[in-house]
C-alpha cells in the first residue's frame, strides 16, 4: 500500500481529463476519457449485451423477442453440436485424363479440314500423337492447333517422324486447381439445398475436401449427393450392331442394357434448373418426375431433338453412365420443358434435381474418412468446454484482486467487456465456435490481463518514487504502452501466421485468439483506463492498495 500526498479537491479530474494541479493547466489523457469516449463505450456495451442475449435465451423465448433485436446466434461446429463429417479425395488425376484425351477429337477434324495427311494417330498419357506423312505440313499446322477450349497445347517431336501434341504440366496444374475450387462450390450447393445450417466445407491439401455439417443427422443422404458426379446427357437410342453406339444399364436395373450413341446430342449444362413433383399416369396414379427446364440455347436444340423427323425416336436420359429414362419423341416441344420420369421415390427425384440444380461434378469424389459425432458427445464437449473457460476466468480474477485489490477489480471488469465483446464479434460475423475456438477464448482471458498486469506494475513503481496519483496513473498507461503493443503485436502475428497456414479448427481457434488480442488491447487501453479515472474521481483516495 503506498500513500501519496495530493490536494483534497474534486477538481484534480475535471472535463473527463486527469489534471495534475501542479503542471499549472496541463492536461493528458491519464485515467478518464473524455466525454464522447464515454458514449462510444457504453454503446458498444448496450450492443455487445443485445448480441449476445439471443445464443442464451431459450428457442421459445426468442421468438417472442422484438424485431428490432439481432437475430443472430453462436454457431457451434461439428464437435460441439455433433454431426456429420467427412474427408473428400477428388480424383483430379482422372478429370486431367479426360481431358487429354479429347486432344485426339480436338485434331482430328483439323487435320481433316486442312487436308493434311497422317497416320498412326493415338492417345498418348496427356495428349495424342501421329505421324505426319509431310513434313512441310508441321508449320502450318502448328499455327492454327495451338490452343484446345483455351488451353495452350505443346508440340514436341519424338522418334520415326512422330509428333505429340499434348497438354503441358503447368496447364494441368491450373486444372487440378480450378477442379478443386469448382467441386468445393458444387458441393456447397448440393449441401445447402438439403436444409443443413452453417456447413463447413474447404480445400485441403493439393486434393482433398472436408465437409462438416453441424446438427445433420441424414449421412445416406450426404452420401448419395456426393457420390455422384451428376453429369446429365442426352443420347439417341441405336442399335446393337451399330459400331457407333455402346450399351448401357439402367440406373435401377443393371442387367437391363440398351444401345445408344456414343455421343451425347445435348449435356446437362443446357438445363437451366429442376425440380422434383408428381405427374399423373394414364390409369390415374401419380409417379414422382423431375423436372427440366432449359436455357435459351438448350431451348433451342431441344426443340430441334424434338422436330417432326424425329417421332418415335427413343432418346434416353444418361447420368453418370446409367439410363434414368428412354422417352419416345411424341412431338415437337418449344417451351424448353422436359420430364425424367422412372422408378424412383420422390426423394430419389428431389435428390436428383438436387444435383442438376447444383450442376456436375467436374471429377469424382471419394469418401476417405466419414465421422458421425451425436449431439449427446457434443453436449459434452460444450459443459467441459464452458467449465474450462469459466474456471480460467475464475482463477485470472481471484488472482488479480488479490494481487491489485481495486485494480485487480477494474481488471476483472476489463475481463468481463472482453468476452462480451469477443462471443458479440464472433456471432456479428457468423464465425462457428468449436473446441479449438473455446480454447482460444479461454487463452485470451490469460492475455486479457496481461497489459493490466504491465500497467498496475508501472504504476507501483511510480508511486516508489513518489509521484503522485495523477503522475503514477499517467506514467503508468503511458510508459507500459510500448510493452503492451510489443508482446500483444507478436502474438497477433502467430494468430495470422496459424489462420494462413492452418485450416478448419486450427483457423478458429487463430481467429478467437486474434480477435480477442485487439479486443484486450481496447479495453485495457481504453476501458479500464476509464474505470480507474472514474473511481479516482469519485473515492479522491490518499492511498492506493495496489
Amino acid at each position: 500500500m503506498y500513500t501519496v500526498n495530493h490536494y483534497h479537491h474534486r477538481a484534480f479530474f475535471k472535463a473527463g481529463i486527469i489534471v495534475d494541479p501542479k503542471a499549472k493547466g496541463q492536461k493528458t489523457t491519464g485515467g478518464i476519457m473524455k466525454r464522447w469516449k464515454l458514449l462510444a463505450v457504453i454503446l458498444c456495451a448496450v450492443w455487445g449485451i443485445l448480441m449476445v442475449l439471443p445464443t442464451f435465451l431459450p428457442s421459445h423465448i426468442r421468438e417472442k423477442l422484438p424485431s428490432w433485436l439481432p437475430e443472430k446466434t453462436m454457431t457451434l461446429g461439428l464437435d460441439l453440436s455433433g454431426g456429420i463429417h467427412l474427408s473428400l479425395d477428388v480424383d483430379t488425376e482422372k478429370y486431367i485424363q479426360q481431358r487429354c484425351q479429347g486432344v485426339v477429337d480436338f485434331l482430328r477434324p483439323i487435320l481433316l479440314k486442312e487436308k493434311i495427311l497422317y497416320q498412326k494417330m493415338q492417345s498418348e498419357p496427356y495428349g495424342a500423337s501421329f505421324v505426319l506423312l509431310n513434313k512441310k505440313d508441321l508449320t502450318r499446322l502448328k499455327q492454327i492447333a495451338t490452343r484446345m477450349d483455351n488451353i495452350t497445347l505443346e508440340w514436341m517431336t519424338s522418334e520415326n517422324g512422330k509428333y505429340i501434341i499434348q497438354i503441358p504440366e503447368s496447364e494441368r496444374q491450373m486444372m487440378a486447381k480450378d477442379v478443386l475450387g469448382r467441386s468445393v462450390e458444387i458441393i456447397r450447393k448440393r449441401i445447402d439445398e438439403t436444409g443443413a445450417l452453417e456447413p463447413i466445407i474447404y480445400q485441403q491439401g493439393a486434393r482433398q475436401i472436408i465437409v462438416q455439417i453441424p446438427g445433420f443427422d441424414d449421412p445416406d443422404r450426404v452420401r448419395t449427393l456426393l457420390g455422384k458426379t451428376a453429369q446429365l446427357a442426352f443420347h439417341w437410342v441405336g442399335s446393337s450392331d451399330d459400331v457407333n453406339c455402346i450399351t448401357m444399364p439402367y440406373q435401377n436395373n443393371a442387367l437391363r442394357r440398351i444401345p445408344v450413341e456414343k455421343r451425347p446430342v445435348m449435356s446437362g449444362d443446357k438445363i437451366l434448373r429442376s425440380g422434383a413433383t408428381y405427374q399423373s399416369r394414364d390409369y390415374g396414379a401419380e409417379q414422382p418426375v423431375v423436372t427440366l427446364e432449359f436455357t435459351p440455347e438448350g431451348r433451342a436444340m431441344f426443340a430441334d431433338l424434338t422436330r417432326a423427323e424425329h417421332h418415335k425416336r427413343a432418346l434416353a436420359i444418361v447420368i453418370d453412365g446409367e439410363i434414368l429414362s428412354t422417352p419416345v419423341i411424341q412431338a415437337h416441344i418449344t417451351n424448353g420443358a422436359a420430364v425424367i420420369s422412372g422408378n424412383m421415390t420422390i426423394e430419389e427425384a428431389q435428390q436428383l434435381a438436387t444435383m442438376i440444380n447444383s450442376g456436375a461434378l467436374p471429377a469424382p469424389l471419394l469418401i476417405q474418412e466419414e465421422k458421425i459425432i451425436g449431439p449427446g458427445l457434443g453436449n459434452d464437449s460444450i459443459v467441459a468446454g464452458t467449465r474450462g473457460t469459466t474456471l480460467a476466468v475464475v482463477a485470472v480474477a481471484l488472482w488479480m484482486v488479490m494481487t491489485y485489490a481495486y485494480f485487480g477489480c477494474f481488471a476483472v471488469l476489463g475481463i468481463a467487456f472482453n468476452l462480451l465483446f469477443l462471443v458479440a464479434l464472433l456471432i456479428l460475423i457468423g464465425a462457428t465456435l468449436t473446441l479449438p475456438g473455446l480454447a482460444g477464448i479461454a487463452l485470451t482471458v490469460g492475455m486479457s490481463v496481461d497489459a493490466n498486469v504491465l500497467i498496475n506494475e508501472r504504476i507501483k513503481e511510480e508511486l516508489r518514487k513518489g509521484a503522485s496519483v495523477a503522475n503514477a496513473i499517467i506514467a503508468g498507461y503511458s510508459r507500459a504502452m510500448k510493452s503492451i503493443l510489443d508482446s500483444n503485436i507478436t502474438t497477433l502475428i502467430g494468430a495470422l501466421c496459424l489462420y494462413i497456414c492452418g485450416s478448419g479448427p486450427v483457423r478458429g481457434f487463430a481467429v478467437t485468439m486474434g480477435m480477442g488480442i485487439l479486443i484486450s488491447l481496447f479495453t485495457a487501453i481504453l476501458l479500464t483506463r476509464f474505470l480507474v479515472g472514474q473511481w479516482v474521481a469519485w473515492k479522491n483516495p490518499q492511498t492506493l492498495s495496489i
